[in-house]
């Protein structure tokens, strides 16, 4: 057979086609950023729930701070030295610098006076004269406005709206939900907790609360209210805000009252023209310290704010800082005037509330037996001016003009050792309290047994 020639033949893979292979890369790309953006929102979402069961977060006890009050009339107290002794003087540090370490004093102080510059103006008097003569512009007045604009914008990072809803049965026996709203400010985060101080008047027991943040609305709870203060907390879980909100939110900061003067610019803000949220400036009319009030003593500030105390109106200084808010609870003002309560006053009823706690009342107004009183016959303790109508002293017998002298075993001659008795106490305590009481022309001791209210 004639040798025939084979066809030969090799086989290969079918050409490649790269508009295929592109298109199969971006159908695995595309489900991986759906796959992965699917699950991320899936964790988001689940992610608060999974770390609560899984770490629970425990309630921590609030500690509300401020700066030191400085004395009255504004005064920085003077620094004590180090060493125990006073602080060396110009001419003595002088001295040692250079080495004079043998001079007598009196040498130093000649050298001092030797080279003295001449005397001049005091610098209050040139700083007063300055002020008198400069003319000021509209732009000095704008620039005024927007740095008050600016604090005003800052501080509503703290602010927030609260709401109490109840419902009710109206004469047909439909349901009738009614709510009452308020100003809220940041006072403390706390393990998962957000801590709003806001007005006790809206507040009633088993009404349900909401927190709105940013126009977004969230679930709180009452921590626990003064009434006699007019003041409340509420608690919002962290949690449950949005990332944005959590975020934006920032903790106000208490400022020191005991700095401000006379005349000094204030800021209201939250709501103090009743709506939320609206904020306006006024200046500080009159100040003073230790003022009666009830069971303690307070610093009575009236401002010409015109707000509304029910709505929350909280008051800034120009800082920016929490001084304190407009109250009701106060006393009596004339028209375009209000009394503010000083933050500082009522740090230990405000941290109370913060923990879930009633602060302890008595319900009389006292003031310290002072050393004129004292000579005219009165023995040392607190001289009680008046008692609350059903208050706890008032039922136990305690009249005006008696003085405390005792609570259980602690003896009481001044106000701050009170307050720290009486901030020891709980509501429902039953204690002991020993009065002096005016009989003729001497005080005999009187023995009193009451149950602690709560304000």
């Amino acid at each position: 057979m004639a040798e025939k020639d084979f066809i030969k033949e090799n086989i290969v893979g079918r050409k490649g086609d790269w508009k295929k292979r592109t298109r199969h890369y971006a159908r695995v790309l595309i489900s991986a950023l759906l796959f992965g953006s699917v699950s991320a929102a899936v964790f988001g979402g689940l992610e608060p729930e999974i770390r609560e069961r899984l770490h629970p977060m425990e309630s921590e006890a609030v500690v509300l701070e401020t700066e030191v009050i400085a004395s009255e009339g504004g005064a920085a107290l003077p620094e004590e030295s180090t060493a125990g002794g006073s602080a060396p003087s110009e001419a003595e540090t002088t001295a040692e610098a250079s080495g004079e370490v043998g001079q007598s004093t009196a040498e130093v102080v000649q050298a001092a006076e030797v080279s003295a510059p001449p005397e001049t103006s005091p610098v209050e008097d040139i700083v007063r004269q300055e002020l008198a003569d400069y003319a000021y512009t509209v732009a000095d007045y704008e620039k005024l406005n927007a740095a008050l604009k600016h604090v005003a914008q800052q501080a509503e990072q703290s602010l927030v709206e609260v709401e109490s809803r109840v419902t009710s049965t109206d004469m047909f026996g439909m349901e009738v939900e009614s709510g009452r709203q308020a100003a809220g400010i940041l006072i403390a985060r706390t393990g998962d907790e957000l801590l709003v101080l806001t007005s006790a008047d809206i507040i009633k027991e088993n009404d349900a609360i909401t927190v709105s943040v940013n126009g977004s609305s969230y679930e709180a709870q009452l921590k626990a209210q003064d009434q006699a203060d007019g003041i409340a907390v509420v608690s919002i879980a962290q949690h449950t805000l949005s990332a944005k909100d959590r975020h934006e939110l920032r903790t106000i900061t208490i400022g020191n009252a005991g700095r401000l003067q006379r005349g000094d610019l204030l800021l209201a803000v939250g709501a103090p023209d009743g709506s939320y949220p609206s904020c306006t400036t006024g200046r500080i009319s009159s100040i003073s310290y230790n003022t009666s009030y009830i069971d303690g003593s307070i610093a009575a500030m009236i401002a010409d704010l015109h707000a509304s105390p029910e709505s929350g109106a909280f008051v800034l200084n120009t800082k920016g800082e929490l001084i304190g808010w407009v109250s009701s609870r106060l006393g009596e003002t004339v028209d375009g005037y209000h009394r503010i309560a000083v933050a500082t006053d009522f740090l230990a009823q405000i941290q109370k509330l913060s923990n879930g706690i009633a602060y302890p009342y008595l319900g009389f107004h006292a003031q310290e037996v002072t050393s004129e009183m004292a000579r005219a016959g009165l023995p040392a303790g607190l001289y009680i001016e008046e008692c609350d109508k059903s208050s706890p002293a008032f039922n136990a017998g305690i009249q005006s003009g008696d003085v405390l002298t005792m609570i259980d075993d602690s003896e009481i001659d001044d106000m701050p050792t009170f307050r720290k008795v009486l901030g020891e106490l709980e509501v429902g305590d039953d204690i002991k309290v020993k009065v002096q009481r005016q009989r003729g022309s001497e005080y005999s001791e009187v023995e009193y047994k009451l149950t602690v209210g709560a304000r």
